[in-house]
């Protein structure tokens, strides 16, 4: 037996053993790690196995509070990238689609995504989403053969690329007339997400980039923008105030701004 025969045989044998211990191992051992981790008003109660089971995300405790069903299956073929993986699923109104998650040693891998959330649904658990107030339905997806990686060691890193269409989305400054259809492709570098976004339908009519830094905690926007004539009359003029008139009638707006 060659070297890198004696090799394949040992990750065999390893991913065999690996596998048998997943297999039966139960889901709720690291129900209450989860929790830790899990921001306010957010829990879960999980059950079955760590290779096949099922849960529950609820937001809050209340007989009202939000509830979104997951169920997972762990991905064998992952190992072989010494990474544990799970393909999720949700089928809730507030979330579906499916996923992969990936936990490696120092970081979340998310591939193959396709999910869907709505907006008002999720808005009322999370402060900042509240404050908003934001309707209307997000399509997340990454691109095919694409990972996102999170790097969950020291300062804030994120790697990858991640597609968003919004339809029929809007937040509380405009009303609901006034929503609109967006696009935006991000692409992260680790602390820097630049992002490409265009609006197809609203009233706003966006077509720019810009950027999100995250060290800085800077966020800019280049591009044109063609206001509604619907839009209150304090954001046209403020708009207009910060733009400048481009030949087609459109303002180009270059503004950058710090949270």
């Amino acid at each position: 037996m060659t070297w890198l025969t004696a090799r394949r045989m040992g990750i065999i044998v390893a991913m065999a053993l690996v596998a048998g211990l997943i297999k039966f191992l139960p889901a709720n051992i690291f129900e209450a790690r989860i929790n830790v981790a899990l921001p306010s008003p957010w829990s879960a109660a999980v059950s079955g196995t760590v290779w096949d089971g099922h849960g529950v995300l609820r937001a809050g405790q209340s007989a009202e509070a939000l509830r979104i069903p997951l169920t997972w299956k762990f991905d064998l073929a992952a190992l072989l990238g010494l990474t544990a993986s799970w393909e999720l699923a949700s089928t809730s109104s507030a979330i579906s689609g499916t996923t992969n998650l990936g936990i490696g040693w120092s970081a979340l891998n998310l591939r193959n995504a396709a999910l869907t959330f709505d907006a008002g649904a999720l808005a009322p658990h999370h402060p900042l989403l509240a404050l908003a107030a934001p309707s209307g339905s997000i399509q997340v997806s990454t691109p095919n053969g694409k990972t996102l990686v999170l790097h969950t060691r020291d300062t804030f890193r994120l790697n990858g690329e991640l597609h968003v269409a919004a339809t029929a989305f809007s937040v509380r400054p405009l009303s609901g007339n006034l929503s609109g259809d967006y696009t935006a492709k991000l692409s992260a570098q680790d602390a820097r997400v630049s992002y490409t976004v265009r609006q197809r339908k609203g009233a706003l009519n966006l077509d720019g980039n810009g950027s999100i830094d995250m060290a800085s905690r800077g966020l800019s926007y280049s591009g044109l923008i063609a206001p509604s004539p619907e839009l209150p009359e304090a954001m046209l003029q403020q708009l207009k105030s910060i733009g400048k008139a481009a030949p087609d009638g459109r303002l180009r707006l270059d503004w950058t701004t710090q949270w």
